[in-house]
């Protein structure tokens, strides 16, 4: 009798037990940073950016966690710098992380996959809407922390893959880019298939390691390399029109990041017909600029910072001197660093309609065209303090 009675009774049960549990964690954990922030925190404009995650009408199955959910969970990862899995153990075994995101006691949280296409959801569709919250929440409690004085400086973020040699680079954008054409339009793709030599340009399967070859034998390698890449290039560009975007797209990017590589390293000499006769590699002076690291993120460049070589990225903040970060930005890795002085000051004043009253930076900031930038983006509102070159 007992026993059907709590199964009868047992969302009542578990609802006063989870009401009980919460009361002695609230009580006893009433400084932590979770229990103090939902006291301040309005999380509408927040829920409110992302409700087109999930479908609020029409067919389909409800959704088994709810949009506040989602945000709350991807705030705490935020706060407290955790990853995916780590996040979703806190929630499911840390009974305030669990309570703040809105979970009962006894119930099951969302799982770290699916707070990952959360997160890369909001990455596409609104991509400053956390930051930008943030910092309006604590402009509200310290208005003295907009303008005022702020402290810019520039770090590398190394990219999410390995640094690819000229050959390897080639090699990888061609096959990346005929897997795409292979995956979305079959049919050029078996055209594109017929004309090339595929063993040239990705060699064969049994194909030695670099390290094996002499200097030679690397050299030959290399010019099939680029001579097969080179007449890739009008293949694919032929049968661009009968793509559709976002497709198109994509192999348009593909056939930039090939064109850009051979250029970038070597001259080519053409015909009349404009067939590829002579292929010299450039010396280090005259290779091109920005020059690509990786077929994996094309975006990413070197970054030489003092001899310090990082493939990456190039990040700028804009910080006050409680350390409260009001801009950040992100450019490739071999920008230099004051080339992104000027732009991280009008981002912010587009973004927050607020610039600093007075930038404090390094050598970078120096020079007289670099202040000169600044002041006409800030409409002479920022005052440069740094060292003159």
């Amino acid at each position: 009798l007992l026993s059907a009675m709590v199964v009868i009774y047992q969302p009542v049960l578990d609802e006063y037990f989870s009401e009980r549990i919460n009361e002695q964690v609230l009580k006893r954990g009433s400084r932590h940073m979770l229990v103090r922030l939902e006291k301040r925190l309005d999380l509408s404009t927040l829920e409110k950016g992302c409700r087109g995650y999930q479908h609020q009408e029409g067919c389909g199955a409800k959704p088994t966690h709810t949009i506040e959910r989602y945000v709350r969970a991807l705030l705490v990862k935020y706060l407290y710098n955790w990853s995916y899995r780590e996040t979703e153990e806190r929630m499911q075994n840390d009974l305030i992380v669990k309570r703040f995101v809105g979970y009962e006691v006894l119930e099951e949280v969302l799982d770290h996959s699916g707070l990952c296409l959360f997160e890369q959801w909001v990455s596409e569709h609104h991509p400053r809407l956390f930051f930008d919250f943030i910092l309006s929440q604590i402009d509200r409690d310290f208005p003295e922390e907009r303008g005022g004085v702020q402290i810019g400086d520039t770090f590398a973020m190394e990219a999410n893959a390995a640094q690819e040699s000229v050959s390897g680079i080639l090699r990888h954008t061609s096959r990346l880019m005929l897997g795409e054409l292979e995956q979305g339009a079959g049919k050029q793709y078996q055209i594109i298939s017929t004309q090339i030599d595929r063993q040239r340009l990705f060699g064969p399967k049994s194909e030695p390691g670099s390290y094996w070859l002499d200097k030679e034998q690397r050299k030959l390698r290399l010019e099939n390399t680029v001579r097969e890449g080179w007449e890739l290039i009008p293949k694919v560009k032929a049968c661009l029109s009968d793509l559709e975007d976002p497709l198109r797209r994509r192999i348009e990017y593909r056939l930039e990041d090939l064109e850009k590589v051979i250029r970038d390293e070597f001259q080519l000499t053409l015909d009349a017909s404009g067939k590829l006769e002579q292929i010299v590699q450039l010396d280090e002076k005259h290779k091109g600029s920005y020059r690509l690291c990786s077929a994996t993120d094309p975006e990413a460049t070197c970054r030489n910072h003092g001899g310090d070589q990082t493939v990456g990225y190039n990040v700028g903040l804009l910080i006050t001197p409680h350390a409260v970060i009001r801009e950040i930005s992100a450019a490739t890795g071999a920008q230099p660093d004051q080339a992104g002085i000027a732009p991280i000051i009008q981002q912010q004043l587009d973004q927050q309609g607020v610039c600093p009253d007075v930038l404090i930076y390094d050598r970078a900031a120096g020079s007289g065209a670099i202040r000169a930038e600044v002041a006409r983006v800030s409409h002479d509102q920022t005052r440069v303090v740094a060292h003159i070159p």
